[in-house]
């Protein structure tokens, strides 16, 4: 705006007030009247809406079955692309490290598009560690999704372990974390005395999304899932590593619709043993009297993704 001034013309701004204040030849001051209301709106917002849904292999199968969509577990990310819900993914890569008791898996993809009509299909396709699952809905089908989500939830199949909801500006990334600190011990000998020290690392489900309104009204967001979580079974000296999967994505969804993203498990297993009374522990013969198994539970976290775009009359400034 300076270089629209005269030679005669001067400003005085005010930050705290928001004021700017120009004084200049009336033909210059109606100029900068007209740059200053071009440029003087305010930044289009955005409510991103997450669920974090623990489920196991039948709420997929239920929610697909109840959207009325076929089952693809046959399409893989990684190969020749694969055809999710909503348009077509170009091959992702995937990578595990292992730096400083952390093993960190990411995966990355490009974007993906959804068409019109979408919907989407659940289980999306089979994924194995550090493969990107992710299935698109229409908004229409979203609304739909609310209603089976707490009827799954009600039948036992299916958990809302979170559901946190976030405004941002356009093009602003937002950050939701949910998770806790895993404490461990470390050892120090000096000079005949050990010293024990309690430090602590993150366990942490964390959401970064960036979205960027299309100038067609839909919504394209960069979004970053990392799961972090500790790892028992490699454990030393009872100082479990923090186990790490990470998912990249740039995906458009239309004002409202949703985008599901998947592929991060979560195992546990018990072993239970049942005896007969009194001969089950009769030695060397009690194992005649008693049975002993291994129960492994596998369960999927599946990331649902809602963005909204703001109406003028509810942006908050």
């Amino acid at each position: 705006a300076l270089r629209m001034l005269s030679k005669r013309g001067s400003t005085i701004s005010d930050t705290q007030s928001n004021l700017l204040f120009v004084t200049d030849i009336p033909s210059k001051l109606e100029e900068i009247r007209a740059f200053i209301k071009a440029i003087d709106v305010g930044a289009r917002q955005v409510m991103i809406e997450a669920r974090v849904v623990e489920a196991n292999d039948s709420f997929n199968r239920d929610l697909g079955v109840k959207l009325n969509l076929i089952n693809s577990k046959a399409n893989q990310i990684g190969g020749s692309g694969v055809y999710a819900s909503g348009g077509k993914m170009a091959p992702g890569t995937s990578t595990s490290t292992f730096k400083d008791g952390v093993w960190t898996t990411t995966a990355t993809g490009s974007v993906l598009t959804q068409t019109p009509m979408a919907g989407v299909n659940l289980p999306s396709f089979t994924s194995t560690g550090g493969t990107l699952a992710l299935s698109l809905f229409n908004a229409s089908a979203t609304r739909i999704l609310n209603l089976e989500l707490a009827a799954l939830e009600s039948d036992g199949v299916g958990k809302i372990i979170s559901s946190p909801r976030v405004i941002t500006a356009n093009n602003v990334k937002a950050k939701i974390e949910d998770g806790t600190e895993v404490p461990y011990v470390t050892t120090q000998s000096s000079g005949g005395t050990t010293t024990q020290t309690v430090s602590f690392k993150s366990a942490k489900l964390s959401l970064e999304a960036t979205p960027q309104i299309t100038p067609e009204g839909t919504v394209r967001m960069t979004l970053v899932v990392k799961k972090e979580e500790p790892d028992w079974t490699r454990a030393v000296l009872g100082n479990p590593p923090i186990k790490s999967s990470i998912v990249e994505t740039d995906v458009v969804v239309e004002n409202g619709g949703t985008v599901v993203i998947g592929g991060v498990f979560v195992t546990s297993s018990q072993a239970t043993t049942e005896k007969v009374p009194f001969l089950g522990d009769i030695p060397f013969f009690g194992w005649l009297f008693k049975f002993k198994a291994d129960v492994g539970d596998r369960r999927e976290l599946l990331v649902f993704i809602t963005p909204r775009i703001l109406s003028e009359k509810l942006r908050l400034d």
